[in-house]
């Protein structure tokens, strides 16, 4: 996984090899990227292979764990975890233009886990990511659907939107 060059698909306009290329990572920090535009599998994936090829310099990975947490659905987790390495195997394709092999698809599988969210609240979201190993990465699927409770003028009410649409 290495060998990761430019991962930009057309869906997403974003080539995040080049942008981690020219800011590097933080380690230690929180980096955050809010993505909109073209398919969320496909930038979730190409972010994946970038955070799954970060390598420390005496060749640890730099996290110890990537959880993507996915918002409550149907899809069951075998359905779930192969549609996500479907994407991430052509993201992997379109960065380095050959496939995963078998040994990196065996390391891959036990490094990236999906987290199901039980509900779309923020809370449980936060309750994943405090459960995350020390030095995981959490990339958060559709994270725009997650609501939390704020205090508004007439109390605490769930944000589902702006107040007209109330």
């Amino acid at each position: 996984m290495s060998e990761m060059k430019s991962s930009i698909d057309a869906s997403s306009g974003v080539d995040f090899h080049e942008w981690y290329g020219k800011n590097g990572l933080a380690r230690g920090a929180g980096d955050m990227f809010v993505v909109a535009g073209g398919n969320p599998s496909t930038r979730i994936a190409e972010i994946l292979a970038i955070l799954a090829s970060s390598y420390t310099e005496d060749g640890q990975p730099v996290f110890s764990e990537i959880i993507v947490v996915q918002p409550p659905g149907s899809a069951g987790p075998d359905e779930r975890k192969s549609a996500l390495f479907h994407h991430l195997g052509e993201a992997v394709v379109r960065s380095r233009g050959t496939a995963l092999e078998t040994s990196e698809l065996d390391v891959l599988s036990r490094r990236i886990n999906i987290a199901v969210s039980p509900d779309l609240q923020v809370a449980s979201v936060c309750s994943i990511v405090e459960a995350a190993k020390q030095h995981a990465a959490v990339v958060v699927d559709q994270g725009a659907l997650y609501r939390g409770v704020e205090p508004g003028p007439y109390g605490a009410r769930p944000v589902l939107g702006m107040v007209e649409d109330s």
